[in-house]
This record gives structure tokens, sequence and C-alpha cells, in this order.
């Protein structure tokens, strides 16, 4: 998983595979949605792939010196992890 571009609402990051393909996560307003670009589409392996970096990711504040992350959107991705296992159970 790599060139991941997180925002408030979404999730964009480029997983090499076969290819490199590119992969989008969104909040639905009820729930994280995702597609990607390979062809196997939503549900692979690399969609997966992008949510466990992201649920595992470190914290902001380790990040800010180097200016890699946007700690606002994975800090916003983080609290509302709790939901997003509450749908998936």
């Amino acid at each position: 998983v790599r060139a991941v571009r997180p925002s408030a609402d979404r999730i964009e990051a480029t997983v090499d595979g076969t290819e490199s393909y590119q992969v989008l996560w969104w909040w639905s307003g009820r729930g994280w949605a995702h597609e990607c670009s390979c062809p196997y589409g939503p549900g692979c392996k690399h969609a997966y792939a992008v949510a466990a970096v992201l649920v595992g990711a470190p914290d902001p504040e380790e990040d800010a010196a180097t200016g890699e992350t946007d700690g606002d959107a994975l800090t916003a991705l983080r609290e509302s992890r709790a939901l997003w296992e509450r749908q998936a159970a």
C-alpha cells in the first residue's frame, strides 16, 4: 500500500499487486464503503489492505515532524472505527 491520500470522508490509495490498483474508501453516511480498480472489484484484498494500514497506522503526532500524513483525517477515521466495527458485527 502506498500513496495513501486521506480526507475527512474518503481515503484514496494506490496498492501494488499484479499491477497498481486504485482503492477508494468513503463514508456513505451510514458506514464505510469501498471500491477498487482491480478485476475483482469491491471486497478484494487490495481494499482490505488499505483498511488494515489505516486502522493500524501510527498516531498522527508521531508523523507530524515528517508531514507525510493528514493527521486530522486519520484521527477522524480512528474515532469512527468503533462504529465501523459495530456495523461489521
